[in-house]
């Protein structure tokens, strides 16, 4: 185990990624910016672990390890698929490194302030698209939803240059990793309920459902965590939700509009987008169910959806059809043994923020798609999982010593 000041600068560094992302939008690099983010976790990896070897690979890696040289040999056949490839060979390296190195309290601490910075910020310039929606905002993010309504377009208030989905697989995740560890301080109401209302005013004028379900996903991190005095967390709960509709409703968002024009405009479920996905896949997925495609989206599945959306708009079942059931079953295999591992740490640690975390990308895949790892909150959840990881080894080993002094 190692202390690596180069580590800690890069993750640092990362809590930048919607200002780095935006300054490097306006430049002539074409690359996106997570391609560009998984060189400099090749260069770690080279500078601190290409020498040392790897005493232990747990079992969920094993798994995504042949996932990547799944991927791997796809894109070799289609060329089709590199993006995914280098970002799973560098999240591999990620967790390799990160779980070989020791992190102070006194660094995990400087994160966790900059994730409150960073949900404030978040929070302003939220509200500022309200009233201004093509502030701050990519020019990728706007060509996809400037024909939308005030409550249908999306708002992603600082991360629309990283990745569209940034606020669902960073925001949230960093979140539930500050809550988390804020109840591991203090049990002081009027804090939850400042942290938990920006969150929840950020998650309503984002106008996008699976974020609004991925707050209220964090929320339910209270009844695990908190094992008394459970009628005054929900009276904070209920304070929360009232401050939010207070707020939003101030400051001229309708709800019975967002009602209508969000919640309910595709009307039955059978003219929803997540229908036509279950429709694409019946039809698809038995013309290749053991080994897939090979592509995200193919001319025939393309000629299928005709513009009624623009992907099988269901993560596992697009994926299903993409890499077939012997991906499939890599891919989300890795996925539930990260869940475990994470939920087991949690139950010897008492922290749930990275499990809680995990579960947000967990459920985000039934509403879109998205197998990279490399998203910056996401890769956070490995960092602080691994804080709290090595606690619990270092509380084990005292115990130890102790029986026999």
């Amino acid at each position: 185990m190692i202390t690596s000041k180069l580590l800690n600068k890069f993750l640092v560094f990362l809590t930048l990624t919607p200002f780095v992302s935006f300054f490097l939008s306006k430049t002539s690099i074409e690359l996106p910016y997570y391609d560009i983010i998984c060189f400099p976790i090749l260069l770690i990896w080279v500078i601190l672990f290409s020498k040392q070897r790897i005493k232990r690979i747990p079992k969920f890696l094993i798994f995504y390890i042949l996932y990547s040289l799944y991927i791997i040999i796809w894109a070799i056949l289609s060329n089709n698929g590199w993006k995914l490839a280098l970002h799973s060979i560098s999240f591999i390296l990620f967790y390799l490194i990160v779980y070989n190195t020791y992190f102070s309290e006194k660094f995990i601490q400087k994160l966790f302030l900059i994730f409150k910075i960073t949900i404030v910020v978040a929070f302003i310039f939220s509200i500022i698209q309200f009233f201004l929606p093509e502030f701050f905002i990519s020019d990728h993010f706007i060509e996809i939803s400037s024909e939308g309504t005030m409550y249908t377009t999306r708002r992603p208030s600082i991360f629309s240059f990283g990745n569209n989905n940034d606020m669902g697989l960073s925001l949230l995740p960093m979140f539930s990793l500050l809550i988390s560890y804020l109840f591991t301080k203090t049990r002081k109401f009027n804090i939850y309920i400042f942290w938990f209302s920006l969150v929840g005013i950020i998650a309503i004028l984002s106008n996008s459902r699976y974020i609004i379900l991925g707050f209220v996903l964090v929320i339910l991190q209270i009844p695990i965590v908190v094992r008394s005095n459970h009628v005054k967390y929900l009276s904070a709960v209920i304070i929360v939700f009232i401050i939010v509709f207070v707020f939003t409703s101030y400051v001229g968002y309708q709800y019975d509009e967002f009602k209508e024009q969000r919640l309910l405009v595709e009307g039955s479920f059978e003219e929803s987008s997540r229908y036509l996905a279950l429709e694409a896949f019946l039809k698809y997925f038995p013309e290749a169910p053991w080994f897939g495609t090979g592509k995200h989206l193919t001319k025939e599945i393309d000629e299928f959806l005709a513009g009624r959306s623009s992907q099988i708009h269901v993560g596992y079942l697009s994926h299903l059809v993409s890499y077939g059931i012997i991906g499939s079953l890599l891919l989300f295999t890795s996925w539930i043994l990260i869940l475990i591992r994470l939920i087991k740490n949690a139950r010897h640690s008492k922290y749930w923020g990275a499990a809680f975390g995990w579960l947000i990308f967990i459920w985000a895949n039934f509403t879109f798609v998205r197998y990279s790892l490399i998203s910056y909150g996401l890769l956070y959840i490995f960092v602080i999982d691994r804080f709290y990881a090595t606690r619990i080894i270092k509380q084990s080993w005292n115990e130890k010593i102790g029986m026999y002094t």
